[in-house]
Order: C-alpha cells, then sequence, then structure tokens
C-alpha cells in the first residue's frame, strides 16, 4: 500500500490492519457520498467567487455527517463513531460571538469559553483552501471542534473568521489574526505565554505571516509553500507542534517548519495521525484533537485533568455480560410477534 496516499481501488480488501481500514471508509465515500468524489481546488473557478464559494462550503458542511454514518457502516459498530464535540462538550460550556477592529474592517468571531477555564487562550483559524471554509463549513466542522477543545484543553478558543481571497490579499488576514491576538491581551488580561495560535491547512501561510508571539504555534494539516518557511517567522514562538495524516498527500510545509523551528532551537514536534487530507475516523479525530489538548497544556503551563478518551473502542467482554445479565432478568427482551403480525 502507498504509504503516501489511498487512491480507490474498487476491490474488497479485507480488515485486517488500520490502514486497510481506512481504505475501505475512503473507497466507501467517495463512490458512494458526493462530497468526497472531488477535493475542492486549491484555486477558485474563474466566476462569481461568492457563489462558488458557497457551493464549496456547503459540501464541506456535509463532510463530518458522512464520515461518522460511513464509518458505523463500513469500520462497524464495536467502535464507537462520537465527534469529538459530541463527546467532550459539556453544558456547562458556553460561547458567544464578537466583533473584532481589524484596521477599518469589522471581523467576527465565536469564543468557546470551556466549564472550568485554566487561564489559556487558542486562536483559532478554519482551514479548507485559501479562498473557502468559512461560512456553514466553519459552523458545521470547525465551530464544534473548537467547542470541544476548549473543554479538552481548558482553554477559551477563540474562532476566527478571517478574511479570505482572492477579494482579500493575505495581509488582510494577517490583521485579523493580529487583532484577535490583541483582544486576547486587552480584553481577556491573557500574557502572550499563555497564548497558543492554531492554523489549518491553507490558513497556516497568514498564521505564519503574522510573526507571532506566542506560546505555541500548532498547525493540523498545513499546506505551505516551503517557500513561505523561514526561521526568521518564528523568532517570537515559544513552541512549534505540526499533526499530519498518515496518507494525507495535500499537505506541504509540516516538514519545513519543523526544520525551520530546530533552526531557531524552538522546541519541535509533529505526529501523525491515521488519515486522509480529506477523512480521518471519528476516533481518530478525537485523539487528534486529544493531542492538541496536551500540547495546550504543556506549552501554556496550565494545568487540567486530561482524562482517557470516555467514548473509545467498547469492551466486547463487558457487552456480553451485560447482555447475559439482561437476558437472565427478563428486561429488554423483545415479545413473541402475534401470527397475524408476521
Amino acid at each position: 500500500m502507498d504509504e503516501t496516499n489511498i487512491e480507490h481501488s474498487g476491490d474488497f480488501i479485507p480488515v485486517t490492519t488500520d490502514e486497510g481500514r481506512l481504505r475501505q471508509l475512503v473507497d466507501y465515500l467517495e463512490e458512494h457520498v458526493t462530497a468526497f468524489s472531488e477535493a475542492p481546488s486549491m484555486e477558485p473557478p474563474e466566476e462569481e467567487i461568492q457563489a462558488a464559494r458557497d457551493r464549496v462550503n456547503d459540501v464541506l458542511a456535509r463532510r463530518d455527517d458522512s464520515v461518522v454514518h460511513a464509518a458505523m457502516l463500513v469500520l462497524g459498530a464495536g467502535v464507537n463513531h462520537m465527534l469529538p464535540m459530541v463527546a467532550y462538550l459539556r453544558p456547562e460550556t458556553s460561547w458567544e460571538d464578537i466583533a473584532l477592529q481589524a484596521g477599518g474592517h469589522i471581523t467576527t468571531a465565536t469564543v468557546f469559553t470551556p466549564s472550568e477555564p485554566t487561564g489559556a487562550c487558542v486562536i483559532a483559524l478554519h482551514g479548507g483552501p485559501w479562498w473557502a471554509g468559512d461560512g456553514v463549513a466553519r459552523e458545521n466542522i470547525f465551530s464544534p471542534d473548537c467547542a470541544a477543545l476548549a473543554e479538552r484543553s481548558g482553554a477559551i478558543v477563540v474562532d476566527l473568521d478571517y478574511r479570505l481571497g482572492p477579494e482579500h490579499s493575505t495581509d488582510a488576514a494577517v490583521i485579523d489574526i493580529l487583532e484577535a491576538l490583541t483582544w486576547a491581551k486587552s480584553h481577556q488580561g491573557i500574557d502572550s505565554d499563555k497564548i497558543v495560535l492554531w492554523a489549518n491547512d491553507a490558513s497556516a501561510q497568514p498564521a505564519l505571516a503574522a510573526d507571532p508571539e506566542v506560546a505555541l504555534f500548532a498547525v493540523t494539516n498545513p499546506v505551505l509553500p516551503g517557500a513561505d518557511v523561514t526561521a526568521d517567522r518564528l523568532s517570537r514562538i515559544g513552541a512549534f507542534h505540526v499533526q499530519t495524516g498518515t496518507h494525507d498527500s495535500v499537505t506541504s510545509g509540516g516538514t519545513e517548519l519543523v526544520a525551520a523551528a530546530e533552526e531557531k532551537a524552538i522546541p519541535a514536534s509533529a505526529e501523525s495521525f491515521l488519515s486522509t487530507h480529506e477523512v480521518i475516523p471519528p476516533a481518530e479525530r478525537r485523539r487528534r484533537l486529544t493531542e492538541l489538548a496536551r500540547r495546550i497544556l504543556e506549552s501554556t503551563g496550565t494545568s487540567r485533568e486530561l482524562a482517557a478518551d470516555p467514548v473509545g473502542d467498547y469492551d466486547k467482554d463487558a457487552i456480553d455480560r451485560d447482555n447475559e445479565e439482561l437476558r437472565e432478568s427478563g428486561a429488554g427482551i423483545m415479545p413473541e410477534i402475534p401470527d397475524h403480525l408476521k
């Protein structure tokens, strides 16, 4: 099997390895779900940009539900397929929309506050190509992960609706990011050593250009031209962490980022998760978010109990014992169906 990409094979593959399970999941989604038939182009089409953006965002917004349903069919009911928000969100989690004055522009953001804040703050930048990923895509894919990360890490998470191209230059997104960092310091009273900048996909480019002063610069599935990675862009970062997919053929720049950080003697780490750029099984997605929460706690010097994933694989023996007890008690047994209803 190609270790960098998973292509549709058309053949049945016995599910004996994690890679085999991922491949079956990808094959199923690409064959049966329109939203996975092709990845969004990194370049916008030559047409009215907002109409094209709305179409792409609508496709992206439907992907999470499709992955969960496909995982239940392909990977089986013996594994819990909860997405991070369903697994980790608490009733006490709160959120509010705020407006940030970024130059002459009003930038909006959603602030997620955990039930037990630790004093850290994460400025979060949604993924997608540099011209899409906002709107319904952000609301249905990224914001739920931000809510889950807030509870998992104890940090306030600011889901920033930064400006996109081609209507705006990268400089506009940089201004939005810097304004969000300023808001965390001035309005929340959080020092730089307690602030994390978390970029996803193409947002790694404006995040890096912002030359941020943060405790941790984390990037998930970066799409970043190697020429944009220079050590001087990392001069005010306390630590760096990159997350990539084991079979991701889209991601770029992660290795260069780690090397640039090490050149500056900045603590740097990288971790891979069983996924392509577009598809990650829900259990692996929970693990990826939990590892990010762990890095946030370590880099900001904050503390909280990071419990084991409460919704991991089911214990088959325990389920069999519970079912046997139900049978013995007579509870949960379907009554006999009358002949006239058979």
